[in-house]
């Protein structure tokens, strides 16, 4: 099953690149009134996007990126649109609803106001900010969201920032950072787009007007022709170019790298036709270096002979320097990808392994040549051809299950040879980006020796437990019959004798986890048995123990109805779905237990009108060592009865399911087969 954290998270930042993305298309629209309230529109349509894929950290709590879209939206966009986009936030969290909808407000009108009055204080367009400005407004932020938390109920606020605030400070500033500086290049990247534009348009003008820079040469190099244009750009005037030599005036001899360019010009002049476009360094008259993009036609007597050279050429020059910088900041995302502390490769279709960063090299050890394809990586990683076969049959199942839009990839764990030998317990994401596809790892060998010194301590603890506690009970029960006994010490005999039952079911429990979890079924004693008695019995003893609360039994079976099964464990099983409805339901509640036939199945319910539960802790309700409340004043437990329940009715070869309702009730049914199991 997909980790909800995770999905939601990777939907966040799909959704930011989106802003980034967009952003280009919406900045030259924000200029206008029209343009602004369609910008705020957009913005909060994102904003809503991201709080619509949260990271859930308790119901009606929930973190995402909202902040970072706010927060970075009013630097950039300004005022109008940014409120139109807080309005819109806002009135989404409030819909949603739940304990954290005055902080998630608070979230949205703070991080959207932080972004305006950054940007109102620097006085200065945002895109022209520093990356390391973009980082500290991001952590400010971040900062103040934390802090809101405080507004938070109090019960929910130590721990919520227990949780979130490492991975916020560490993450989030760097989203703000990258969003920024992708917003930032996108601004440049329009506004040199539109200089481009309009350079190109003022070229086919001043073509049109003879204002483009033309001019004519004969086959010395000498000027015979030049265009007020280019008297303009150089700066020269048409007495010092006309008839002398372009070394004179606008070509350098030496380029600013360096290079020589006195071996190219008598070749151009020479061989036109060889030569129709030539971009190169010209030198006005002030000093100045521009990059001009020649389109050059050879020039012909009557004869048919090369005469000269006409040249038309525009200013280049801005448009090299955009470039250099889109391919500085390619760079830049390049070296944050190569210093992420996720371990990340990159797949092009069908199989070939483009890149992977310097962590998914740390962690296993594999270099870009050690496994350029996927072939190479089965060999390496999975040297057991069968476990390998089972390995790529399962990844190759789920791809296809993708490409056909049958849901997303789940996260899976395999065992990986490392390059070093080592074998490790890998989690594997992925995630498809076009024509590739992402993959981040998540090295779980830590956590699955932690599982495992965790199994071998509850074994240990509860055979080690198991002798002295058997002492305890034996003797405090033999104390019991003894009747000349003062009768407080028999008070206290008796305490010592419950609690050491009350101890000896924890024992029991832990036992069959320790079991369970080393791969064995639970031990059953089945002997043939009357069905109705063993139910029967066991709500007449929650009748007597519990008079407060309504046991109703509905029993709609033969009453000499007989199954193989192990009675006592059977007891154990109404025994845990019983008293969970009597922790989860206020007294004078009606619990009602149905037994029918249905087919070649026993069916019995358990129900009751309590808290109820939630569809989260549905999905974990078999999980051990899962409460499903764990406030102060939570009932007592330690979480493995349904674990324990769902494994005895297995090894009956039965099935066991919940169904329930938040606040209303909660039902448990369990099947048994009418055969022997």
């Amino acid at each position: 099953m997909a980790n909800p954290s995770l999905v939601g998270l990777i939907n966040n930042l799909a959704l930011l690149f989106v802003m980034g993305a967009l952003y280009g298309r919406l900045y030259p629209r924000s200029a206008t009134g029209r343009g602004k309230l369609f910008c705020g529109f957009a913005l909060g349509i994102l904003g809503v996007g991201v709080m619509m894929t949260p990271w859930e950290l308790a119901p009606g709590i929930f973190f995402d990126t909202r902040a970072i879209v706010l927060s970075v939206g009013g630097l950039f966009l300004g005022l109008i649109p940014t409120s139109i986009a807080m309005v819109m936030t806002a009135l989404y969290r409030v819909y949603a609803g739940g304990a954290g909808t005055l902080t998630g407000v608070l979230w949205v009108v703070v991080a959207g106001l932080i972004g305006v009055a950054w940007g109102g204080w620097r006085k200065k367009p945002a895109a022209s900010l520093s990356g390391w400005e973009y980082y500290l407004f991001g952590f400010f932020v971040q900062v103040c969201m934390l802090a809101l938390l405080l507004t938070m109920p109090s019960q929910y606020v130590a721990p919520i920032l227990s949780q979130i605030s490492l991975p916020v400070m560490a993450f989030f500033p760097f989203g703000s950072f990258w969003l920024a500086k992708m917003l930032a290049e996108q601004e440049r990247r329009e506004k040199d787009k539109l200089a481009l534009d309009q350079s190109e348009r003022k070229y086919r003008e001043l073509v049109q007007h003879s204002q483009a820079c033309i001019l004519r040469v004969d086959r010395d190099g000498r000027c015979t022709f030049v265009n007020d244009y280019v008297q303009k750009l150089f700066g020269f005037s048409e007495t010092e170019m006309l008839g002398h030599h372009l070394f004179e005036t606008i070509v350098p001899k030496v380029d600013a790298d360096g290079n020589t360019v006195l071996a190219d010009l008598p070749e151009i002049l020479d061989r036109p036709h060889r030569f129709p476009v030539k971009e190169n360094e010209n030198i006005c008259r002030d000093g100045r270096r521009l990059i001009v993009q020649w389109k050059n036609t050879p020039l012909y007597n009557e004869q048919g002979e090369i005469v000269g050279v006409q040249s038309v050429g525009h200013d280049v020059t801005e448009q090299r320097a955009a470039e250099k910088k889109l391919q500085a900041a390619e760079r830049q995302l390049q070296s944050l990808v190569e210093i992420s502390p996720v371990s990340l490769a990159f797949l092009q279709h069908p199989d070939k392994i483009v890149y992977i960063n310097r962590r998914f090299s740390e962690v296993l050890g594999y270099q870009l040549n050690d496994i350029p394809d996927l072939s190479a990586w089965w060999l390496r990683a999975y040297p057991d051809p069968v476990y390998r076969e089972m390995v790529q049959n399962d990844w190759n199942d789920a791809f296809t299950r993708v490409a056909a839009g049958n849901g997303e990839f789940a996260p899976r764990e395999f065992r990986v040879t490392c390059k070093d030998g080592t074998v490790k317990d890998i989690l594997f994401h992925v995630s498809v980006m076009g024509d590739q596809n992402v993959v981040a790892i998540h090295d779980m060998t830590g956590e699955r020796e932690i599982d495992r010194m965790k199994r071998e301590f509850i074994a240990t603890a509860a055979h080690e437990l198991n002798t002295p506690l058997t002492t305890i009970f034996g003797f405090s029960e033999i104390l019991l019959e003894q009747n000349h006994l003062p009768a407080e010490q028999k008070e206290y005999l008796a305490i010592i004798h419950e609690k050491a039952q009350a101890l000896e079911r924890i024992v029991d429990d832990l036992l069959d986890v320790g079991r369970i979890e080393a791969g064995r079924s639970v031990q059953l004693e089945c002997s043939e048995c009357r069905i109705q008695d063993t139910i029967s019995a066991a709500v007449d003893c929650f009748r007597k123990e519990f008079p407060d609360w309504q046991f109703l039994l509905n029993w709609e079976a033969a009453d000499d109805l007989t199954l193989s099964v192990d009675g006592a464990r059977l007891c154990q099983v109404m025994d845990n779905l019983l008293s969970n409805a009597v922790k989860y339901s206020s007294t004078k509640r009606q619990i009602r237990v149905q037994a029918m036939v249905d087919g070649d199945l026993f069916r019995l319910e358990v129900e009751d009108n309590g808290i109820g539960m939630t569809t989260e802790q549905l999905e974990r309700i078999f999980e051990r060592f899962y409460r499903v409340d764990l406030s102060n004043t939570a009932v007592s437990g330690l979480g493995l009865g349904m674990s324990i329940a769902k494994s005895i009715v297995e090894a009956h070869g039965g099935t066991i399911k919940v169904e329930s309702e938040l606040g209303a009730w909660t039902r448990v049914t369990f099947t048994l087969p009418l055969a022997s199991a």
